[in-house]
């Protein structure tokens, strides 16, 4: 009798112990959506130094997709607090969406292959001080008056390089495209045949 009490009492316990621990968990999860948010809307505004700094860090990674990036980490942001927990990442959706973006970023780059006969490390050099004129510019005047000059960002210079190198400039191109396609099939769930 007393030990079937007594491992009532422990179960009662356990389960007091999950539900607190799942409660916290949902609580730092909502902490982490509401700073998601806060970063993408001060970055959005660049309202003060730490909104063009985080503007910056966004335009440093993503180039002239600078903004859309913000846009998504708002979105995420906005999951985590309403469903208090992290969206999946690597779905078959979210796959065909990070191809379709790696396509899209190795393209905004072709101008820097082209200048830097497909080097790969004259397109990274030439792509950060790109970067850096911008970042510069963007942490002084609070805008980029060339946005469409930095390309792809450190992102695009990286993707964009080494394909280069795989597969020469018109094999990026061709590759690009198959990745952009590839990725709106996954996206869509549309067979290839399907969507040529």
């Amino acid at each position: 009798m007393n030990d079937n009490l007594e491992n009532g009492v422990k179960i009662m316990a356990k389960r007091k112990r999950k539900k607190q621990a799942k409660k916290e968990f949902e609580v730092d999860v909502q902490i982490y959506g509401v700073l998601l948010i806060l970063a993408a809307v001060l970055g959005l505004g660049k309202y003060g130094p730490v909104g063009r700094a985080i503007t910056s860090f966004s335009l440093f990674l993503v180039g002239s997709l600078y903004i859309p990036l913000l846009v998504v980490l708002l979105i995420i942001g906005g999951y985590v607090l309403i469903k208090k927990s992290w969206p999946e990442f690597f779905t078959q959706k979210m796959v065909g969406i990070y191809l379709f973006t790696i396509g899209i970023l190795i393209l905004m780059h072709e101008k820097f292959v082209q200048l830097n006969v497909s080097n790969m490390m004259a397109i990274l050099k030439d792509t950060i001080n790109q970067l850096m004129l911008a970042m510069r510019e963007l942490m002084q005047l609070g805008q980029v008056s060339d946005w469409l000059g930095v390309g792809g960002g450190i992102l695009g210079g990286l993707f964009s390089s080494l394909f280069a190198k795989l597969f020469s400039y018109t094999g990026m191109q061709i590759v690009s495209w198959v990745l952009m396609i590839i990725g709106i099939c996954l996206f869509t769930s549309f067979s290839i045949i399907d969507f040529i």
